[in-house]
């Protein structure tokens, strides 16, 4: 039904078809399941034995690809690790900076305190100098006006000495 897109009966460099593979590959079922659906396709003949050279050449390229899957697969692990450690550099920068930020505000927070607090001292100082500067005020007032009326009675005393006189 597929005869127009493969070849189902193909085989192989080393002289395998399908059957022999899916054999080879532990697939009994699917081994049948060809055997049942394309008649006369069997298993290949046995094969020529392979030149020494041919294994040679076989193995090298197994090896080859072996090596070049290695090589890609460190490739990607080097990328990951260095992605990795960007990603840490990035987090350990982010945090420095969070670090500094909250510093800064702390230290901004703590010289806004020690303003505030010495702002109310001086207002606590003044307050108390006020209060020293009224009461001495007071007292002044109240001497002057413990002096004049000492003044009026004396004033009044004499006048009240000068009138029984007269």
């Amino acid at each position: 039904r597929n005869a127009d897109c493969f070849n189902p009966y193909a085989v192989n460099k080393k002289g395998f078809t399908a059957v022999d593979l899916a054999r080879d590959f532990n697939y009994p079922e699917l081994a049948d399941y060809i055997r049942e659906k394309l008649p006369g396709i069997g298993e290949a003949k046995a094969a020529a034995p392979e030149k020494a050279e041919d294994v040679k050449q076989d193995q090298i390229d197994d090896v080859s690809e072996a090596l070049a899957r290695v090589q890609a697969e460190r490739e990607q692990l080097e990328c990951e690790q260095e992605l990795r450690m960007h990603e840490l550099l990035f987090e350990s920068d982010r945090r420095r900076v969070s670090t500094e930020k909250l510093q800064s505000e702390a230290k901004a927070a703590k010289e806004v305190a020690e303003a505030k607090e010495k702002n109310q001292q001086e207002m606590r100082n003044k307050m108390v100098l006020l209060e020293q500067n009224a009461s001495r005020e007071q007292q002044r007032l109240e001497q002057m006006f413990a002096e004049k009326m000492a003044d009026m009675e004396e004033a009044n005393i004499k006048e009240k000495e000068e009138r029984e006189k007269v």
